[in-house]
């Protein structure tokens, strides 16, 4: 949509799927960046409706190399994300998804992460706040300690990563593959977990750098799919041998016990199949 003069440093790359209502703003908190040498990749994913005049328009207000694609059918979040971290050039990606805002220092402190933590993988804190009002909920940051117990403050759910908080090298993508289409709402947990569990390091940026945009109604509808998704994704990553046999046992029987009942109602043989797989692995190795 307008070329740079000269190849950027940085791909921020953002899924959009009905998100006119929300990526105007989400757009001028990365124009607002401290850090500018960047590129915008936008890939909307099946959806008609104001996101490209919406793009066009940012991509008038300033010099950055701006590009906009549309996916004609309906994908899903992973493959989007994956799309555009395909059409990316540059050697670090910056995820932010339609609805979430940056904070002006996010990119420069996350690429001053990389750099000084020698990191694969930078995250920052977050703030939720409800779509609706406005309202501060809380903030997500690492508790004291955590980091120097990561992967197993990660596994353990200490450690959460929001998306739009993180910036990472494509060599990740490269080592570890993309994220994966088979879990529609947990694909984050499962692709921090497979790129840790690869050997892939981590940093903390040491601030909060994003505000979540929290959609009440959209939460209290899926999730009994959330809290089934996380126990599968447990199952997946069961073999992680880093992570010690009785922590493993332990999540693995609290997420399966916990889809067990969220799923019961809906879909009683699937609830007593979380069940099984959670007492059995109680006598893992």
């Amino acid at each position: 949509m307008k070329p740079s003069m000269s190849a950027p440093f940085l791909s921020v790359c953002i899924p959009a799927y009905n998100a006119d209502r929300y990526l105007a703003a989400t757009l001028a908190s990365v124009r607002g960046q401290t850090f500018t040498d960047w590129e915008l990749i936008v890939i909307e994913d099946g959806s008609r409706d104001k996101t490209e005049n919406i793009v066009e328009a940012f991509a008038q207000q300033g010099p950055q190399r701006v590009r906009f694609s549309r996916q004609e059918k309906n994908r899903g979040l992973s493959a989007t994300r994956n799309t555009g971290f395909a059409q990316a050039k540059t050697e670090l990606l910056a995820i932010l998804d339609a609805d979430d805002l940056w904070r002006p220092e996010h990119l420069e402190l996350s690429v001053a992460a990389l750099a000084s933590a020698k990191a694969d993988l930078v995250f920052g804190g977050c703030r939720l706040f409800d779509s609706d009002s406005g309202t501060p909920l809380e903030e997500r940051s690492p508790p004291a300690g955590a980091m120097s117990e990561f992967p197993l403050s990660l596994y353990d759910g200490r450690v959460v990563i929001q998306p739009s908080t993180v910036v990472l090298r494509r060599a990740v993508i490269t080592h570890c593959g993309g994220f994966n289409s088979q879990f529609p709402i947990c694909n984050d947990l499962e692709f921090w977990f497979r790129t840790a569990k690869n050997g892939c390091h981590f940093a903390y940026t040491g601030a909060v750098t994003c505000d979540y945009r929290k959609h009440a109604m959209a939460l209290s509808k899926r999730g009994a799919a959330l809290v089934a998704e996380r126990a599968e994704i447990y199952s997946l990553h069961n073999d992680w041998a880093l992570v010690p046999a009785k922590q493993r046992r332990r999540e693995m029987w609290r997420h399966h016990r916990d889809a067990a009942r969220m799923m019961f109602r809906r879909d009683p043989l699937r609830s007593l199949g979380f069940l099984w797989r959670g007492n059995l692995s109680r006598f893992m190795g």
